[in-house]
């Protein structure tokens, strides 16, 4: 992981992700997915966004570059897509923080550390509890977004759903004041670089009697999940 944060770091301007620096470290781009966010709480691609913006904005302030020629450099085709993802990164745009006596986010390279404590015991049992049967709109979003802390593709996809009705057709087959909506997410594997995510209603003896080619012809799947508790 330190090897790939160094490669980074070295290659900030060049048009690269966290693909690219899987390859360098030599383990498959999911498994450094995994590993790079489970370890660091952010994905490798907002690692090398964050670093971006912080030093843009280092530049910003500190020279007379032109915020245009910045832009540029730390990968943006736009000004308008740079002054939109530095406005959400440091909570000012860009001219704003040229102005002076502007307070910017400072992300700083990451260095890992590691730490082994432990060496107690603990008990513990796994159960396997009962499989749930849910109705939901499905779609498919890219691995990449796992942890991704300013990715708001799920939440986009509630808010459509909301917006425009699309879940009405389920919802209603549950009684009023029963009408929850579950957030349901399909296990990540290796081969695959997408994930299933649905929104919808869980089925039991609530849910109202439907035709299940219906619901399907009509854009939903049904699944099945199974809980696991420790």
């Amino acid at each position: 992981m330190q090897k790939a944060i160094t490669y980074m770091e070295g290659h900030l301007l060049e048009e690269i992700n966290y693909e690219d620096v899987a390859k360098h470290v030599h383990i498959s781009s999911y498994e450094f997915h995994r590993a790079f966010s489970f370890l660091t709480g952010i994905t490798a691609n907002a690692y090398i966004r964050n670093r971006r913006l912080s030093l843009a904005g280092s530049e910003i302030v500190d020279t007379d570059i032109r915020i245009t020629d910045i832009a540029l450099k730390y990968g943006y085709d736009t000004p308008e897509s740079f002054t939109k993802a530095f406005t959400r990164f440091h909570g000012i745009s860009p001219s704003t923080a040229r102005e002076g006596n502007a307070k910017l986010v400072l992300f700083n390279p990451l260095v890992i550390k590691i730490t082994v404590d432990g060496g107690k015991t603990m008990e513990y049992r796994i159960v396997q509890a009962e499989a749930k049967k849910f109705i939901a709109l499905v779609r498919s979003f890219k691995t990449e977004i796992i942890n991704d802390e300013v990715n708001h593709d799920v939440a986009d996809f509630w808010a459509e759903c909301n917006a425009k009705q699309m879940l009405s057709p389920i919802w209603m087959l549950r009684e009023d004041g029963k009408r929850d909506l579950y957030g349901l997410c399909s296990p990540t594997t290796e081969d695959s670089d997408t994930f299933d995510y649905g929104i919808g209603i869980i089925v039991d003896e609530d849910t109202a009697d439907y035709n299940p080619e219906e619901i399907k012809k009509a854009g939903f799947k049904i699944w099945m999940s199974i809980l696991v508790h420790m």
